[in-house]
């Protein structure tokens, strides 16, 4: 476990050493003010759950590039969509927490922060074989070739998609469900796997880039919607 200190100094260093002065800025931000209700029997609102690739990476470490590009897709969430998150989550991985903690520079200290293992698709891993595994990425060319969506990859892809489906579904409601009302949560996790939870799979694209983002819409348990959201610096897809 990573100590309040340690998230406080790396922000710093980083925002510090390729940022500028942009966290001045950030401070005039809006920040989320999300109040829990009491659990009365009602139909829910909207729940809003936000899963962001992590960016380009250097084995399980961030690249400055990296880092900047979830520093660009996160100012761009809150400044341009509008979206006042309330809850961070990373997957475990190292990469994904400092991810996370560039997105703390922007969001603010006030949203509750930790770690969700569903995010993360290590699990789905141990289920299978050695050459389930190759397939993973070895699949994504003929995805790509047979069209590129979640439909896609979910007739041509193994096990792996389908397995993977239903575990991001998982994330996406429990996330959902420890929420107020109204509420929405930001998550850094890994593709292709966020975008797999997607309802509408034939037009969802498979194998994300990295920092792009699914804006996941949920309701009464139920995930009613996903968007794609591009990063606004692209980097490369698996």
């Amino acid at each position: 476990m990573k100590s309040d200190g340690c998230h406080a100094k790396w922000r710093s260093a980083l925002i510090q050493a390729h940022f500028g002065q942009l966290e001045n800025s950030l401070e005039q931000l809006p920040r989320a003010r999300c109040v829990a209700k009491s659990k009365e029997k009602r139909r829910e609102k909207m729940k809003t759950v936000v899963v962001v690739r992590h960016g380009q990476k250097d084995g399980d470490a961030l690249t400055p590039v990296g880092a900047m590009q979830i520093f660009a897709a996160v100012l761009a969430l809150v400044k341009e969509y509008k979206f006042q998150f309330s809850h961070l989550f990373y997957s475990g991985a190292n990469r994904t927490w400092q991810a996370m903690q560039v997105a703390i520079a922007i969001v603010g200290k006030d949203a509750q922060a930790g770690l969700e293992e569903l995010l993360n698709f290590q699990q789905i891993y141990k289920i299978l074989g050695d050459d389930e595994q190759k397939r993973v990425l070895g699949d994504i060319p003929q995805i790509r070739a047979a069209g590129g969506t979640v439909a896609n990859a979910l007739e041509l892809g193994g096990r792996y998609p389908t397995l993977a489906r239903d575990r991001m579904t998982q994330a996406i409601l429990k996330i959902a469900d420890a929420m107020p009302d109204e509420c929405a949560a930001l998550c850094f996790s890994h593709s292709p796997y966020a975008e797999l939870a997607a309802p509408s799979a034939g037009a969802m694209t498979y194998a994300i880039g990295e920092a792009d983002a699914v804006e996941y819409r949920v309701k009464d348990g139920v995930i009613v919607s996903a968007a794609l959201i591009p990063a606004p610096m692209a980097g490369k897809s698996n």
